[in-house]
C-alpha cells in the first residue's frame, strides 16, 4: 500500500512540475501575497489541464500516451522556463514582506493547520476504504481504466454510443487523465488510489479560501473558515468518491479570486491565470463550458471595478485566448470523432403550466438543500447572510460582486437546465442538485465571508499592500475607501 501512495503522490507531484513549468514559461505564476500561498494548487489544476491536452493530442495524432511522452513536454517547459528567466529583463515587481505576526496568531495558527491536517488524513482515509460514487465509476473511472489499458484514447471506447453512451462520452477528460496517469506510474490499476486525485483539489479549496480571506482576516480564522467549507459531508465525501465536482469547484473559486485580484492590483497575470482556470474548468465537465461564459460576464463586471479605466486593447484578447486555447484540442477530438452533446439532445420546451410545477419543485429541493444537516451544515445559511449583507453593504466591497455574480450565474443555469431537460424532474433533482451545489458552494463561502468581513480591497493598493493594513481580527479596522 504504502508504494503505491508514494507513486501516486510522485504521480500528481509530476503534474505540479508541468503546471509550474509552463507557468514559470509565460511568467504567470507570480502572485501577490496571501494568494502566492495557494499557487502550487494553482499549478497543480494547471498541470492537469495539461496533461489532459496531452492524451487528446496524442489521439489527434495517433500516437500512443507512455510516460515518455509527458517526461519530453516536461523537459521541454524546463527549457523554455529557463530561457524565459534568463531572457527577462526586468525582475518582477518586489513585494512588502508579510506582516509581522503576534505570539497569539502563531498558536492559533499551528492549532488551525493542525485540524487542517487531521482532517486531511480522514477524508482521504475514507476515500481510499469507500467505493466509487455511481457517477464516479460509471463516467470518469471508466475512461481512466481505458485509458491507461489502451495507452491512448480509443475510438471505440470513446466514439461507440450503442455500447457506452452510460458513460458520458463527451464528457472532457481532466479528472480521468489525472487517475490514468496514476495507473501507468503505480503500474496497475488501483481505483482507491485513483480516487485521492480529488483530495488534492479539496485541500486546493481550502488553502485558496484561506488565501483570499487572508486580507480580511488573520491567519487562524482564515485557516478555520477554509476548513469548515470543506468539511461538510456533501463536499467531503464527494472529493473522495472519484467525481469531478470539487475540481471544478476549485477551478471555478481560482478563477473568481483572480478576477477580484485582477480588479483590485490591476496586474494582468492574475487575468489571464483566471481565463485558463476558466478553459481548466471547461475541461472538467460540461457544467465548465457554462461557468467560463460566466467569466466573460465576470469579466465585464470586473473592468467596472477596476481602480483605473484605461484598459490596453491587448488584455481582453489575451483573455478570450486564455480561456478558449486549452479547449480547442478537445473540440477538434470531438469534431474528429463526432462526439454529440448529450445533454443538449435531453433538452425540450414545455408548456408554461408544467414548467410552473417544475419550478416550484426546484423550489423546493433548493429549500431542502439550505437546511440540510448534516450534509451542507450550516454553509448555505452563512451564504444568503453573506449575499444579504452585501446588499446592504454594497459600496464598501464593489469588487466581491464578481463573486456573487459567478455564483448567480451558474444557479440560474442549473435552474434552466432543470426547466428544459427531458428527465423526470425528482429523479434528476435527487441524481444531480447536491454535486451541482457543490461545484458553487466554495465560491459562496469565500463571497459571503468577505462581504461580511470589512472589504479591504476598498483601500489604495499601497495601504494595502502595507503590513498595518492586514487585521488581526474578523472584522478589518482599516476604513473603507471610496
Amino acid at each position: 500500500m504504502m508504494g503505491g501512495l508514494a507513486r501516486a503522490a510522485l504521480s500528481l507531484l509530476m503534474v505540479w512540475l508541468l503546471g509550474a513549468l509552463l507557468l514559470g514559461a509565460l511568467r504567470l505564476r507570480h502572485r501577490r501575497w496571501p494568494l502566492a500561498v495557494a499557487q502550487p494548487f494553482l499549478d497543480l489544476a494547471v498541470g492537469a489541464g495539461c496533461l489532459s491536452i496531452i492524451w487528446v493530442l496524442a489521439a489527434l495524432l495517433g500516437w500512443q500516451m507512455t510516460r515518455g511522452s509527458v517526461y519530453l513536454v516536461i523537459g521541454i517547459l524546463a527549457l523554455a522556463a529557463l530561457l524565459q528567466r534568463m531572457a527577462r529583463k526586468t525582475k518582477p515587481e518586489a513585494e512588502p514582506p508579510p506582516p509581522p505576526m503576534s505570539t497569539l496568531d502563531a498558536v492559533l495558527t499551528m492549532v488551525a493547520i493542525a485540524l487542517v491536517i487531521t482532517t486531511l488524513a480522514g477524508v482521504s482515509l475514507k476515500a481510499y476504504s469507500t467505493p466509487y460514487y455511481w457517477d464516479g465509476r460509471y463516467i470518469w473511472a471508466f475512461k481512466a481504466k481505458a485509458m491507461y489499458l489502451d495507452e491512448g484514447l480509443s475510438r471505440d471506447a470513446f466514439s461507440n454510443l450503442a455500447r457506452y453512451r452510460g458513460t458520458a462520452l463527451d464528457h472532457p477528460l481532466i479528472v480521468p487523465s489525472l487517475q490514468a496517469w496514476v495507473y501507468q506510474n503505480i503500474g496497475h490499476i488501483d481505483e482507491r488510489l485513483g480516487k485521492l486525485v480529488g483530495i488534492a483539489y479539496w485541500l486546493g479549496v481550502m488553502v485558496l479560501i484561506a488565501a483570499y480571506l487572508r486580507r480580511r482576516m488573520a491567519w487562524p480564522w482564515a485557516l478555520t473558515i477554509g476548513l469548515l467549507a470543506c468539511q461538510p459531508g456533501a463536499i467531503a465525501y464527494h472529493a473522495g468518491s472519484g467525481v469531478a465536482d470539487v475540481p471544478l469547484a476549485f477551478c471555478v473559486l481560482a478563477a473568481g479570486v483572480l478576477l477580484v485580484e485582477w480588479a483590485e492590483a490591476g496586474r494582468n497575470e492574475d487575468l489571464i491565470l483566471s481565463a485558463l482556470m476558466l478553459g481548466m474548468a471547461a475541461l472538467i465537465k460540461p457544467e465548465g463550458i457554462s461557468f467560463a461564459a460566466g467569466g466573460m460576464v465576470a469579466f465585464l463586471a470586473a473592468l467596472k471595478a477596476r481602480p483605473s479605466s484605461r484598459l490596453n486593447p491587448v488584455v481582453p484578447m489575451g483573455f478570450a485566448a486564455g480561456l478558449l486555447l486549452p479547449v480547442l484540442p478537445w473540440l477538434m477530438l470531438r469534431v474528429q470523432w463526432s462526439l454529440p452533446s448529450l445533454q443538449l439532445k435531453h433538452l425540450q420546451f414545455r408548456a408554461l403550466p408544467e414548467m410552473a410545477h417544475r419550478f416550484e419543485v426546484i423550489g423546493r429541493a433548493l429549500a431542502g438543500q439550505v437546511t440540510s444537516w448534516p450534509g451542507w451544515e450550516l454553509t448555505w445559511i452563512l451564504v444568503i447572510v453573506g449575499f444579504v449583507s452585501f446588499l446592504l453593504r454594497r459600496g464598501r466591497g464593489p469588487r466581491t460582486s464578481i463573486l456573487w455574480l459567478l455564483i448567480g450565474w451558474q444557479l440560474l443555469v442549473d435552474v434552466v437546465y432543470y426547466q428544459l431537460c427531458s428527465y423526470d424532474i425528482n429523479w434528476i433533482l435527487n441524481a444531480s442538485l447536491v454535486r451541482l451545489l457543490v461545484q458553487v458552494a466554495p465560491l459562496g463561502v469565500a463571497a459571503a465571508v468577505a462581504s461580511l468581513a470589512q472589504d479591504s480591497s476598498a483601500t489604495p493598493c499601497a495601504a494595502r499592500n502595507a503590513p498595518r493594513s492586514y487585521p488581526s481580527t474578523l472584522a478589518a479596522s482599516t476604513p473603507a475607501g471610496p
